[in-house]
């Protein structure tokens, strides 16, 4: 009668069993680090730059003289990402 009073043991080891807690660290940053992290970018494009646009103007250079990278983040600041398609099969078994 005794075993039957013990609670069997946690098989994966964690406290209480419960799992880890994501609160306050999974989804998307809250704002206020978005809006840190753009002032500081600004901030570096214009000390580099001098401006926005000079610092455009020197990715559009580089992607005229012919690096695709320039040309991407170019073409993808100024048209948006190119949307992903895929194809689902749903005659599959």
């Amino acid at each position: 009668m005794e075993e039957d009073k013990e609670l069997p043991k946690k098989v994966d080891g964690r406290k209480t069993n419960g799992g880890h807690s994501t609160k306050g660290k999974a989804g998307r940053p809250p704002k206020i680090t978005e809006k840190k992290l753009r002032a500081i970018s600004q901030n570096a494009i214009k000390k580099q730059w001098g401006s926005e646009e000079k610092f455009w103007l020197d990715i559009a250079k580089n992607a005229k003289s012919g690096s695709f990278p320039h040309l991407q983040k170019l073409l993808e600041y100024n048209y948006g990402k190119p949307k992903e398609y895929k194809e689902v099969d749903i005659n599959r078994l």
